[in-house]
């Protein structure tokens, strides 16, 4: 009935566009990203995409490799024009990714640390 590939595919374009505007701002120098936020955004998206690809979801890749590529990249951009700076939270974040790593590893689910991960990024957000 539905192309699911089709849908993950426009679903990674939307979610592309999205980090478009925030981009433009950081290069008009309107917004400063901090550093630590955008590379643990890019940590989290990295163990999503991981997990999310090792739970079977291939068709719908887009999005998790959109959350991988635009944080790492704001990252970047944030060496330049963000700001440094660790927060307990931040820190808190980094030692859950960590987390969710060895639960995948001794329980051998990727959902688990799929799950996680959301959680971690909802968190971080």
């Amino acid at each position: 009935m539905f192309d699911v590939a089709l849908i993950g595919k426009v679903a990674g374009i939307i979610a592309f566009a999205a980090y478009v505007p925030y981009v433009l701002s950081i290069v008009r120098r309107k917004t400063e990203p901090n550093r630590a936020t955008w590379l643990i955004w890019a940590i989290v998206g990295s163990m999503l995409a991981i997990s999310y690809y090792y739970s079977g979801a291939v068709d719908t890749m887009w999005v998790p490799i959109i959350y991988v590529v635009c944080p790492f990249s704001i990252f970047v951009l944030s060496l330049k024009y963000g700001r440094a700076g660790w927060t307990s939270v931040d820190i808190s974040c980094l030692l859950g990714v960590g987390v969710s790593l060895a639960l995948w590893w001794i329980s051998g689910s990727a959902l688990m640390a799929l799950l996680l991960n959301l959680f971690i990024d909802f968190l971080g957000a």
